[in-house]
């Protein structure tokens, strides 16, 4: 039986996006070429060209309620852990829900907060821990981004009780209730349309060999020793550059610019680099991108030791795959071992600055067309269509978790993972009571009184 899906995505879609609106936009369009698919996106959202048969309908935030039409409408609904904080009706409609783990959050939520109070981290930390735990409680079929995020999973489903003689017996693999589906490349190659970065950005030039961080700088990556390594390249290449197209996310509103970038920033600044060697961008559209990936010559994802990086799936580094674009990163995360796997560039030890510029050095000299075969072997094993395959198979063919009565059960008995979900689901609530508050007039003049006086001060 085939079905029709609701995918539900908790950042931007349009011309202006970060890695998971790209995510739920191309799972979107594969999936309409078997079935109808209506994608939610939070307002700001917008269209792009596609001839798949895909509805993107834009929710304001704040209005859980103003989705569940779209919801009643569908057989199958793919959300984010988030979308149960956002729409925590969720956890009880009578619906196919997968639920997609792809973004380690309790993980990424450590690094995100470094330098925060301790007591504002410990309560981020537990609504982290809320929506994973009711993620666990309520999915019918889990997907992730790589083997080693699937044995996260299995870990946790574990420890909620979800591996069980139930789903054991149902498959003793546990595919059908958590399987991988990873970053994709589009199936078309990218073509260049016009020149975005070379002979356009001041201090470029058309020949300069050039270098690329593709996507934004959290604080989890390493641009300070890409920046330092471009220093180092500088002193026997002086033409080298160096070019971040995105550093800070489009979703402004609601990802606030991280403590990396503005490092990175002053950290050129300070070297010397800013406007010589190091430029700094503003977001390139998604329906560019292919611009100055065809135009570099290298591309770059650094990051450092920690726990997110190990189940990190670096999406930009497939957007290098897709441009055949040779690259240096970081070992240590799954997209390393893609590049490895491939022969597609240079892995590095982390923090290396020497090893970082002794690599740059080597892919410059080594002419782009000596690993187009291992390029093509990669874009033909890894595209959204192959990737996307056992989200595909679930949603022709969608069941519920053996184990699913079970599961609703526990919301409402003395299992541990029911307290956890009723706390998800007061967070929930109380979200929701200030972003109504939020809204209202009061607040909006006591900001502009707050602004208003901060000016007067300084004035003074």
């Amino acid at each position: 039986m085939s079905a029709s899906v609701l995918m539900i995505s908790h950042d931007l879609v349009g011309p202006h996006m970060a890695g998971p609106g790209m995510r739920y936009w191309e799972l979107a369009q594969v999936l309409a070429k078997q079935l109808p698919v209506v994608l939610a996106a939070p307002e700001g959202s917008s269209t792009l060209r596609t001839d798949a048969a895909v509805s993107l309908e834009v929710y304001p935030r704040g209005h859980a309620e103003r989705l569940r039409p779209l919801v009643d409408c569908a057989q199958v609904v793919v959300a984010p852990g988030d979308a149960l904080l956002e729409f925590p009706f969720l956890l009880d409609v009578d619906k196919y829900l997968v639920m997609d783990g792809y973004d380690p959050h309790t993980f990424e939520s450590l690094a995100w907060n470094e330098g925060l109070s301790l007591d504002t981290r410990l309560r981020t930390q537990g609504e982290r821990l809320c929506v994973l735990a009711m993620q666990c409680g309520v999915g019918d079929f889990f997907i992730c981004a790589s083997e080693r995020q699937r044995m996260l999973w299995l870990g946790w489903l574990e420890a909620a009780s979800r591996v069980n003689p139930l789903t054991y017996d149902d498959d003793r693999t546990l595919r059908k209730l958590v399987d991988v589906v990873p970053t994709g490349i589009p199936s078309q190659p990218p073509r260049r349309t016009a020149p975005l970065a070379r002979g356009v950005i001041p201090g470029i030039g058309p020949e300069d060999p050039l270098l690329v961080w593709g996507g934004g700088i959290w604080n989890w990556l390493d641009p300070l020793t890409l920046v330092k390594a471009v220093g180092k390249v500088a002193e026997v290449r002086p033409n080298v550059r160096l070019y971040f197209p995105g550093p800070r996310h489009p979703y402004r509103e609601f990802v606030p610019d991280m403590a990396m970038r503005q490092a990175a920033v002053q950290l050129s600044e300070e070297l010397g680099l800013t406007g010589r060697n190091v430029f700094w961008g503003d977001w390139v559209a998604y329906h560019e991108r292919q611009n100055y990936l065809l135009e570099a010559d290298v591309g770059c994802s650094l990051h450092f030791e920690t726990v997110e990086s190990y189940f990190a799936f670096r999406t930009r580094v497939l957007d290098y795959v897709w441009a055949s674009l040779p690259m240096v990163v970081t070992r240590g995360d799954a997209t390393s071992e893609l590049v490895e796997h491939y022969g597609l560039g240079i892995l590095v030890d982390y923090g290396d600055v020497d090893g970082v510029a002794q690599a740059i050095v080597q892919l410059l000299s080594t002419p782009r067309d000596h690993l187009r075969d291992r390029f093509a072997q990669a874009q033909q094993e890894r595209s959204w269509e192959h990737n996307a395959g056992p989200l595909v198979r679930f949603c022709q063919h969608p069941y519920h978790a053996p184990d699913r009565h079970t599961a609703r059960e526990w919301q409402s008995s003395k299992h541990p993972l029911s307290q956890v979900i009723e706390q998800g689901q007061e967070v929930a609530r109380l979200r929701a009571i200030v972003a109504g508050y939020e809204r209202g007039r009061f607040i909006r003049f006591a900001r502009w009184l707050h602004r208003f006086g901060r000016r007067i001060r300084g004035h003074r």
